[in-house]
């Protein structure tokens, strides 16, 4: 492929909120090599659209139909938002890799299709990189991206979230120390598909104890659902030692209370 500036690429972030933070890298040296071009996040997941928009790493984010892999009909209309967008090249991530992410990326029309080889339909992308599951997800997707011929893009160094702490008006710096510091920052919620992974209550408790007793504050995050599992780990600690800050928290608010913390403690999965 010629290494000229494309007038639009859709990048594909079909999974998770986690999947999304390892395509920075490549949202940003795609930014940073083509400056011109505009650049389409494509997700299936709400919270996922709303991070990219928080971010401001896309010129547009599209979220596809919820259900589009299960219904016929959803998945026509995904294929015709799809086809719609006009992009000239379509990547996949490594989260979005597989059997429904390699039709997607046909759908779009782009000339230029580059994906991983897994999954059937693999002939829906035209450039496919090999799936090494001894690489990190970062370095897969810039896999992709050579394989594609988008060579002489900027690697990824130091960090690469926006400064999102910045923006939150409800913890700034000066209300952590004031409110909560020191203190250690704990998610005990999952993604509901993987409750197995979820620790029991008194275990929870027990390390929320070991916290207090260094003389750190627990503040708990997650989301509104994971308020009321928290509650009664609050009565257990008392609250001159824990805090539920769950579904409290923006996007920029998460970032600044983790950045604030000494510590953080969750599950693969968290929020």
């Amino acid at each position: 492929m010629k290494n000229t500036e494309p007038k639009k690429i859709a990048v594909f972030c079909l999974s998770a909120l986690g999947d999304f933070l390892n395509a920075l890298p490549v949202l940003n040296a795609l930014r940073k090599k083509f400056p011109g071009t505009r650049l389409i996040v494509v997700c299936e997941r709400p919270a996922t659209a709303q991070l990219s928009r928080t971010t401001g790493v896309a010129d547009e984010v599209v979220l596809l139909p919820a259900g589009l892999r299960r219904n016929p009909i959803k998945l026509a209309q995904a294929a015709l938002i799809l086809r719609r967008l006009g992009a000239e090249i379509a990547v996949q991530t490594f989260a979005s890799h597989g059997t429904c992410a390699n039709l997607l990326l046909f759908c779009t029309g782009a000339r230029v299709r580059v994906g991983l080889a897994d999954g059937f339909f693999r002939a829906g992308a035209t450039v496919a990189a090999p799936l090494e599951d001894s690489r990190h997800s970062i370095e897969l997707n810039f896999g992709v991206l050579k394989a594609g011929g988008l060579v002489g893009l900027p690697r990824p160094t130091g960090r690469y979230l926006p400064m999102l702490e910045n923006n939150s008006t409800n913890f700034g710096p000066d209300k952590l120390v004031a409110s909560y510091a020191p203190y250690v920052a704990v998610a005990t919620g999952c993604d509901p598909v993987l409750s197995f992974k979820r620790w029991s209550a008194d275990k929870w408790a027990e390390l929320g104890k070991r916290i207090a007793s260094t003389g750190r504050k627990v503040v708990f995050l997650g989301d509104r659902a994971e308020r009321a599992k928290v509650d009664p780990l609050i009565e257990k600690l008392g609250k001159e030692s824990a805090v539920n800050l769950c579904g409290e928290t923006t996007f920029e608010d998460l970032v600044a209370v983790v950045g604030g913390s000494d510590l953080m403690v969750g599950l693969d999965g968290m929020i």
